[in-house]
C-alpha cells in the first residue's frame, strides 16, 4: 500500500485527520510499514516489532495514529501479548523505542476495536 492509499484508507476508516474525534486508527505493522517502505530509519523498529509479535506470548502489535495528513508517525503501540507491562517495555526498549508512559488501562484516547483472544490484554505504549 502506497502512503497515500494509507492517507485514503485512514481518512475512509477514521474520517480526514482534521475533522476525527473517533478512535484511533490500529495499523497492522504491514500497514505502516509497507506504506514507507523508502524510509530506512524505521527498519530497526520494524525489524525489531516483527521479532517480537513471533514471541509465542504475543498475540499481535498494532501502531496507534493521531495525525495522517503529512507523515503518518505512530505516537502509540498496542501490544496484544500476556506479556506484563514491564516485559513489554523491554521488549520495545530493545526496538528502540522509548514508551514515556505505558499500561493496561486509562489510555489517552479511545481505539478502533481489536479483538483480544482470553488469557490476552492489550498493552498499550505512548511514544512521546
Amino acid at each position: 500500500m502506497s502512503l497515500q492509499a494509507l492517507r485514503a484508507e485512514l481518512d475512509r476508516r477514521c474520517g480526514p485527520e482534521w475533522e476525527s474525534n473517533g478512535p484511533m486508527p490500529l495499523l497492522t505493522l504491514e500497514e505502516f510499514f509497507d506504506s514507507h517502505d523508502s524510509l530506512r530509519v524505521h527498519d530497526q523498529t520494524r525489524r525489531g516489532l516483527l521479532a517480537l509479535r513471533e514471541r509465542p506470548e504475543v498475540h499481535d502489535v498494532r501502531l496507534g495514529l493521531t495525525r495522517w495528513e503529512a507523515d503518518p508517525e505512530p505516537e502509540y503501540f498496542y501490544v496484544i501479548t500476556t506479556l506484563t507491562v514491564a516485559a513489554v517495555r523491554n521488549e520495545l526498549r530493545a526496538c528502540l523505542i522509548d514508551a514515556t508512559e505505558m499500561g493496561v488501562r486509562n489510555e489517552h484516547r479511545a481505539t478502533e476495536s481489536i479483538a483480544l483472544p482470553k488469557g490476552y490484554r492489550k498493552v498499550w505504549a505512548w511514544i512521546d
